[in-house]
């Protein structure tokens, strides 16, 4: 048979591109519908491979993330990395990252896109799909950290809730306040800033921790009793003392979880183990198990899962056809 590879295009989508391809709700709907097909076992999502970049001199690293998800057709995978000097020394978003989106049946590459604005947003409307199911009354939202997963969390919960207040706190009260007018501007959403971590979480419903801290974040004292807690960072974000007696316990991918994320150092400390986690997100959402009994704190890491990504990836390659965009090239 002759070689086709020469006559089949491969899409490039920018950022502005996805920007316009997928909406918040597009989003939302999105990660509630792949963790459910989690669940339900009909996704492959193997454990991350990281790569270290610290002796390039700016304390970064690589993750390369692939998945396929049979109940959309999507396999791909995402090459991302966190430079935290990136916004300060190079003028650079922290999260950089490309997805490459093949076709399943054949392998061949369909679409080369941008991976930041897809990675940020999926986290942030990860959070609001946990709590969805784990504090589905929630009226009080507290976010620490108001760089773009931050931004993204508010504008998910903004969407999935009718909340009463949503706080922020950021280490830069600067940043935080801009955040709380920007949001005010362009999406006439009301943010409160705190002067501190207590003041921020003080009888919160949902507590989000969306920073690249390695270090608690809060005390636990201000805690309220049955608080939902969810960490969308890559390292340790809450103290010892509540991950230790957390009601109960849930992750995204419980093997990824072992290496990265909220748990990851009590995994390889022997302080937790297999039994001591509660729950997938997936397992709840895909009615495997029911949500945890109410009373008590919920701790949930979310580390992020690859097939997140490559849905998304394959809704905005579908809508992207539909919207003629052709930007793309041939091999």
């Amino acid at each position: 048979m002759e070689n086709r590879v020469g006559s089949l295009e491969t899409l490039l989508l920018s950022k502005t591109d996805i920007e316009s391809l997928l909406s918040i709700e597009d989003i939302l709907l999105t990660v509630e519908d792949v963790y459910k097909s989690h669940g339900l076992g009909n996704v492959v999502s193997p454990l991350k491979t990281t790569l270290n970049l610290g002796r390039a001199g700016a304390n970064g690293f690589m993750i390369n993330a692939a998945a396929y998800a049979a109940d959309f057709n999507a396999a791909g995978i995402k090459i991302a990395g966190a430079f935290p000097f990136n916004p300060t020394r190079e003028g650079l978003p922290q999260t950089m990252a490309i997805i490459i989106l093949m076709n399943p049946k054949t392998g061949f590459p369909l679409a080369v896109m941008d991976g930041q604005f897809i990675t940020v947003m999926r986290t942030g409307a990860a959070a609001a799909v946990a709590a969805k199911y784990l504090s589905p009354r929630v009226q009080v939202l507290s976010i620490l950290g108001s760089g773009a997963v931050g931004k993204a969390t508010v504008r998910s919960f903004n969407k999935a809730f009718l909340l009463r207040e949503i706080r922020i706190y950021d280490i830069s009260e600067n940043i935080a306040r801009n955040t709380a007018s920007m949001f005010q501007e362009q999406y006439g959403i009301s943010l409160t800033v705190s002067r501190n971590a207590a003041i921020c979480i003080d009888e919160a419903d949902v507590v989000v921790t969306a920073t690249d801290a390695d270090n608690p974040l809060f005390p636990i004292e201000n805690l309220k009793r049955d608080a939902l807690v969810i960490s969308l960072g890559s390292f340790r974000e809450s103290p010892p003392k509540l991950v230790k007696n957390a009601s109960s316990r849930i992750v995204d991918h419980l093997e990824q979880n072992k290496q990265r994320g909220e748990f990851s150092i009590y995994f390889q400390q022997g302080i937790l183990n297999d039994a001591d986690i509660y729950a997938e997100i997936g397992d709840i959402i895909g009615g495997k198990i029911s949500p945890p009994p109410e009373g008590g704190w919920c701790v949930t890491s979310l580390i992020g899962v690859s097939s997140l990504d490559i849905v998304l990836a394959k809704k905005a390659y579908d809508a992207a056809k539909g919207a003629l965009i052709r930007s793309s090239f041939r091999f």
